[in-house]
């Protein structure tokens, strides 16, 4: 297995390619609000072990990048299958996509949208798109954006109204959870918003954890299956949610699941929820299964 950094072609992206010749079963893989490859870079020399041709994508919070996850084109997902079959990597007709949080969102309009994602995996999921995130926090404005026209986004309570102080210099994590909960108990924030999952091209695996202190990612899983099977989804969706994890209880084993974190782009101290080792468990239990699920799903 050897990796490649990649800037061209629209493309600021690590590529991970398995021993021997291809081409291979693919993977675009992304992270979340926190910019730049975040663990992505990981997957994909873990998903480069398992034989398959991994392109971890940056799509804001880095050099030449946005600053802000605001207004980001789902063409960047597209701009990176187009690079790998432009260089014969991939086996088959379709790539797998992955992402984590508010990277969950971009997997799945990829998969809406575009013609050559198949299989979506989303890990601390939402079929949501919710409003755009910088450095002030929240902004009135869509976090994404495809052929040029915004993607229909949801707007979380002020915390404020809701009797929660965001003070960093308080000192302790922040769970902006009870915000979500609060915007999903209101419909009319994002019922316009819901992706429309029905429209992907292949299987999805969803991996919550139950104890989630950054957004309620099991609940959210659980409407993403409501809307698949409601609105007659054509491939399986799986969700794996387990109950002592947090934000960071999927992934690859060998990578610590953090319990909270210093956000690069707010600058906040925020809870992740679960427990190390919840979020440890979660991991070894959910980890082979997503690389089962992209066989199978890309044979």
């Amino acid at each position: 297995m050897k990796t490649t950094e990649i800037a061209e072609s629209g493309v600021q992206a690590l590529f991970a390619q398995p021993d021997g010749d291809g081409p291979w079963p693919a993977v675009v893989a992304f992270g979340g609000s926190s910019g730049g490859l975040g663990p992505s870079g990981g997957w994909a020399a873990a998903l480069a072990a398992e034989g398959f041709a991994t392109l971890a994508v940056g799509y804001f919070g880095a050099p030449g990048l946005p600053a802000a996850l605001r207004e980001i084109e789902v063409e960047v997902v597209e701009r990176g299958v187009a690079w790998l079959f432009d260089h014969d990597y991939v086996a088959g007709d379709t790539v797998a996509v992955m992402g984590i949080s508010r990277g969950s969102e971009l997997a799945l309009l990829a998969g809406a949208l575009l013609d050559r994602v198949g299989p979506v995996v989303a890990f601390a999921p939402s079929g949501i798109s919710w409003s755009a995130l910088g450095p002030a926090g929240p902004m009135d404005a869509p976090a994404w954006t495809f052929r040029g026209k915004p993607i229909p986004y949801a707007t979380t309570p002020d915390p404020a109204a809701l009797g929660l102080q965001m003070n960093p210099s308080l000192g302790e994590p922040f769970a902006l959870r009870p915000i979500f909960e609060a915007g999903l108990a209101e419909p009319t924030r994002w019922c316009d918003a819901e992706i429309a999952v029905e429209d992907v091209k292949g299987p999805i695996l969803l991996v919550s954890g139950e104890a989630d202190a950054m957004w309620p990612s099991t609940p959210m899983g659980r409407l993403i299956e409501q809307r698949a099977t409601g609105r007659g989804l054509a491939h399986p969706v799986v969700h794996l949610h387990y109950p002592n994890a947090g934000h960071t209880g999927a992934g690859v084993p060998d990578f610590p699941g953090e319990t909270e974190v210093l956000h690069p782009v707010t600058g906040m101290a925020y809870a992740l929820g679960g427990t190390p080792d919840g979020n440890a468990a979660a991991r070894a239990d959910s980890w082979p299964r997503v690389i089962e699920f992209l066989r199978a799903a890309l044979a």
